[in-house]
């Protein structure tokens, strides 16, 4: 699960790592179209490993599924996270004691 909800923030590791875990069906079911999906997004942003692996599942998808995965990658934005949990608090007045 927090693979999963890093990659929905964008996290571009994660996304190659999601990928992964579909393609080999661990600790979920195996998808060649949602592992193509992870793939396709972290190449997106220019992961070379990520883009030669679509590269071998697209050429194992159907045409329709092909189709179908690349244009979820073209939709796909990242999620926003929480500001405060990056420690982005704001302006703070700090002063010595």
């Amino acid at each position: 699960q927090l693979v999963t909800r890093a990659a929905r923030l964008g996290v571009i590791d994660c996304q190659f790592n999601l990928g992964a875990l579909y393609e080999d069906g661990v600790g979920m079911a195996r998808s060649p179209a949602e592992a193509a999906f992870w793939y396709g997004v972290a190449a997106r942003s220019g992961d070379r490993d990520s883009q030669a692996k679509l590269a071998d599942l697209e050429a194992q998808l159907s045409p329709a599924d092909r189709d179908a995965v690349r244009r979820r990658v073209q939709a796909f934005r990242p999620e926003t996270g929480n500001p405060r949990a990056n420690g982005e608090f704001g302006r703070l007045s700090w002063t010595a004691s």
